[in-house]
């Protein structure tokens, strides 16, 4: 049995290599033409899921994943599947074309990435309690082949919209502008942060000059043109920044799903009999919802939901005024705004960890797959800013400016307050009532209550970052397009993701940290 599990991880990390191997070498080398041995591992996967289906007994002791974050797979599924759609759709408008943009493997991939995404949410979701009565290794093998393919998805895509980015870069003054805005961004300003932008041109041609002549060689030189060559396309690209994370986030919460089912498997003769005799006894669940101690919490997290939508609003507004004066005023405000949020979490994540500290802490409460997604994201909110940081230690000036001293702040208090949030979310999921006062009182719940909606602000706030790349000029300039690129999309979803799991967790908290459990409910 150990050595079939041993060979099922070997056979995911082959598979990971080949999925990542394959797009890396279509677009670094002029010589590999599109491959379909990449476009056959979502089938595959597909298949796998089929197999499971046919060997597996549809109830289980211990859940696999919590509603919540089950939830945030059909979401983020969803916005997956808008993707695949959008690119199968463009292809359709391309079809006579006799480039690459024509090439019927182009149809390929996002065909059987929508059709393995949509299984594979119907799959989590119906086999949430998943048994194994036969054929485990069988099993093993096709929950591993899906973990991988959600790796190789991630990925794969991340090289696909890292490629598309920056063979749509000109190295002109109007690359400094969201995804999918067609005029020049920076008309008009006069201030140092434009110079700062200015500068950007210089220093691209030398740093990533060797790379994109490559992309200019490589079979898809005009892959770039591709999308914008269509409506469908013109539609993918102003939305990829916003579809793209969402993709990421997919992949990540249903590759962790699937390897605890992976790790969950067990042989049938592993207590098969207490299996049986607890299926006649399993009781139906019942969900209350009890908002006693969260108001004041709720209602102040409005307030700041309120600030956060007038911030993004007067940003997008500003922003395109060609005035040096809103433009200045426009990246300030955006990061005041973030600075007290992140302020007012950091102080709500003490004051909570303080109160909540009454209850009885049990280390069999809480759940390993959340602990893992949140370290793993954790791991996004320190790159960027790490990043930003360095940038600036190299770069600053004496006479810095108001923005760039907002925007160090904000850095710093994300890092801090990340940091304190997730080592508070660790030990509260473990908590759990030990006195009837506790039931009554409710202690820190109003302020899990406020973290839980600032976290959704924050959250909308980083789904947005990919079209706020005006607050980041200096970071253009000091380390190319083509660096920078990569930095914030194998960083910023991974924050994206952060945010999301941590109001999934603080939602655990406020659910499950001030009742007492009940007997008939099951581990998560």
């Amino acid at each position: 049995n150990s050595s079939w599990r041993f060979l099922s991880v070997l056979y995911a990390l082959v598979l990971i290599v080949l999925g990542t191997a394959f797009p890396l070498a279509e677009i670094i080398s002029p010589q590999v033409q599109r491959s379909f041995i990449r476009h056959s591992i979502p089938e595959g996967s597909r298949n796998s899921q089929w197999e499971c289906w046919s060997h597996v007994l549809l109830q289980r002791k211990n859940r696999t994943g919590s509603f919540f974050l089950r939830m945030g797979a059909i979401l983020f599924g969803i916005g997956s599947m808008l993707y695949s759609c959008l690119e199968f759709g463009q292809y359709f408008e391309l079809q006579e074309s006799s480039d690459a943009c024509g090439d019927v493997l182009a149809v390929v991939t996002p065909g059987f990435r929508f059709l393995f995404c949509f299984v594979q949410l119907y799959f989590i979701f119906t086999n949430f309690r998943i048994r194994t009565d036969r054929f485990t290794s069988l099993s093993r093998f096709g929950l591993m082949h899906m973990m991988a393919t959600n790796v190789c998805i991630w990925l794969s895509v991340l090289v696909e919209e890292t490629k598309h980015e920056l063979q749509g870069a000109t190295m002109e003054l109007q690359l400094f502008r969201p995804n999918g805005f067609l005029g020049s961004f920076i008309d008009g300003i006069t201030n140092d942060s434009a110079e700062s932008i200015a500068q950007v041109a210089t220093t691209q041609s030398f740093q990533s000059g060797i790379f994109n002549n490559e992309l200019r060689n490589s079979t898809y030189a005009d892959a770039s043109s591709c999308r914008s060559r269509t409506t469908v396309g013109n539609v993918l690209q102003q939305a990829s920044p916003f579809l793209y994370p969402c993709i990421v986030e997919h992949s990540l919460i249903c590759a962790a799903l699937t390897y605890v089912m992976w790790s969950r498997l067990k042989r049938p003769e592993d207590d098969r009999n207490g299996m049986i005799a607890s299926l006649p006894h399993r009781k139906r669940q019942q969900y209350t919802v009890d908002c006693h101690g969260a108001t004041r919490g709720l209602f102040i997290g409005i307030l700041m939901s309120l600030m956060t939508i007038i911030s993004m609003t007067l940003f997008f507004v500003w922003i395109y005024i060609w005035h040096k004066d809103y433009y200045s005023l426009s990246v300030f405000q955006a990061y005041v705004v973030e600075t007290i949020l992140y302020t007012t979490t950091l102080f709500s994540v003490f004051i909570a960890c303080c109160r909540i500290r009454s209850l009885k802490f049990d280390y069999q409460e809480g759940s390993k797959l959340d602990d893992v997604l949140l370290i793993i994201s954790q791991m996004g909110v320190y790159v960027f800013p790490t990043f930003i940081l360095i940038s600036a230690h190299h770069t600053i000036s004496q006479n810095i400016s108001r923005e760039e001293i907002a925007g160090l702040v904000s850095t710093l208090l994300e890092v801090f307050q990340s940091t304190a949030q997730t080592l508070f979310l660790l030990d509260a999921t473990r908590r759990r009532p030990s006195k009837a006062r506790h039931i009554e009182e409710k202690p820190g719940r109003e302020f899990v209550t406020f973290l839980l909606v600032c976290n959704f602000n924050l959250w909308a706030i980083d789904s947005m970052e990919a079209w706020r790349q005006q607050l980041y000029p200096q970071q253009l300039r000091f380390y190319g397009t083509w660096t920078w690129t990569l930095i914030t999309h194998i960083s910023m979803p991974l924050t994206i993701f952060y945010r999301f799991h941590s109001s999934v967790c603080l939602s655990e908290v406020w659910k499950s940290a001030y009742k007492k459990k009940n007997p008939a409910d099951e581990a998560v």
